[in-house]
């Protein structure tokens, strides 16, 4: 996980050129109305207080928040580069353009050459690693589903569910691994590399926040067996 102790100028600015893209009648408010500025200003200053706490208490440690952490830098990269490369090719749903031989390729892989191919041979890239790499993602996410809904604590994967999950970890990793290339080569943009690596960020953030947020409920929760206890405790207070 990123540091979340800080969040600079530059990180605003690109915050608020892609507001005013997407909706430049709430920046306009934003310059009508300053305490509403401050007000989003402070929400994002305490999402980041909440995923440094987080980070702070060990929560990034754990092996599934820690698989999440990835999982979450590497959607959001593949999804941005997704939008990106393809935006003037008309209508597909999200990686309809990955063909399906690069999907084969990507879990056959061939020896590499190339400023990634001794990294990838130090991380270890082959078939099996893949493999695993999926079963680690995999697990995750259905430890968290679980976690989130406890109505599916006994939920199994069908055959058709785990190969559309392969399918779908197989386009992530290859988006994200084309988008690594290309922004150490600079064949993408700086603002736009720079503002996928900040989604990444505030993505992340957000999922810690949350679970430092539900770790903060769980602490201050009073139960009806609380409350009986201290009063009997304390019979003055009847």
């Amino acid at each position: 996980a990123a540091s979340f102790n800080s969040i600079s100028k530059e990180e605003i600015e690109l915050l608020l050129a892609d507001l005013a893209k997407q909706n430049p009648m709430v920046l306009k408010r934003f310059e009508q109305d300053p305490e509403m500025k401050k007000q989003q200003l402070d929400s994002l200053k305490q999402l980041l207080a909440f995923a440094s706490q987080a980070k702070k208490d060990g929560m990034a440690d754990d092996a599934t928040n820690k698989q999440e952490l990835e999982s979450i830098g590497s959607e959001v990269v593949a999804v941005n580069y997704d939008k990106e490369i393809n935006k003037d090719k008309g209508p597909m749903p999200p990686f309809g353009f990955v063909s399906e031989d690069q999907v084969n390729a990507f879990w056959n892989p061939q020896p590499e050459t190339g400023f990634f191919a001794s990294l990838k041979n130090k991380l270890g890239m082959g078939h099996e690693d893949r493999e695993l790499a999926f079963q680690k993602f995999l697990e995750s996410k259905l430890a968290i589903m679980k976690e989130n809904n406890p109505s599916l604590k006994e939920k199994e994967l069908t055959e058709e569910e785990r190969n559309q999950a392969r399918d779908f970890f197989a386009k992530i990793e290859i988006y994200e691994n084309e988008f690594n290339e290309k922004a150490h080569s600079g064949e993408l943009p700086k603002d736009f590399v720079d503002k996928v690596r900040l989604q990444v960020k505030l993505q992340q953030a957000q999922f810690l926040a949350r679970l430092y947020s539900k770790k903060a409920a769980e602490q201050v929760k009073v139960t009806d067996e609380d409350v009986a206890a201290y009063i009997a405790q304390h019979p003055e207070m009847t």
